[in-house]
């Protein structure tokens, strides 16, 4: 039997579709499905219009614990597998896990959600950086007293960092909250 995991960490943004053993039961999205416009994300499993997602606190939660599962992982640029993931793949891995789609890079990711003050980040926000271009190029998940986890390309692995840390305070774009209900992407 193949854990929720391990199936999340085998389909990826380049096949047709992503496939997540959730509960048992496979849950599918079409590429097509993703959302296209700012501000749009959807609930996994659900392909006929917006429903309410898990409350803040609940979603939060279950990034967090499926982020933290995949510390040590390689990292890979472009890397979509337990082999080796990007930072991206990594963010939108453990999201899907818990239930919201997001879309592929990071630079796609930051039009979701609504903006969040510094001070204001909450454990499960997204948080961006500038890395090596004039976009968001870099993105983690919020774990609370300014500690984030990433898919780090200078370690070569998922770990956890501060935000304070010269190297991210000096790139950091800003974050995201998903919260209240998807938006229907059709």
């Amino acid at each position: 039997m193949t854990s929720r995991k391990t199936a999340a960490l085998l389909s990826g943004a380049a096949t047709a579709f992503c496939a997540l053993a959730l509960g048992g039961a496979p849950a599918w999205a079409e590429n097509e499905d993703l959302p296209k416009e700012s501000g749009q994300y959807s609930a996994v499993g659900d392909r006929s219009g917006p429903s309410e997602i898990q409350s803040d606190e609940a979603l939060a939660g279950r990034v967090v614990e499926e982020a933290t599962a995949f510390a040590g992982i390689p990292y890979r640029f472009g890397g979509t597998t337990a082999r080796g993931m990007d930072c991206s793949f990594f963010v939108r891995t453990a999201f899907d896990a818990a239930g919201v789609l997001l879309p592929r890079t990071a630079r796609e990711m930051f039009v979701f959600g609504r903006f969040v003050e510094p001070g204001d980040l909450r454990a499960g926000d997204l948080v961006f950086f500038r890395t090596y271009a004039r976009f968001p190029s870099h993105v983690g998940i919020y774990l609370g007293e300014r500690l984030f986890i990433h898919a780090s390309r200078k370690s070569r692995k998922v770990q956890i960092d501060s935000l304070d840390a010269p190297y991210f305070s000096k790139r950091y774009l800003g974050g995201r909250r998903l919260d209240g209900p998807p938006v229907d992407a059709g």
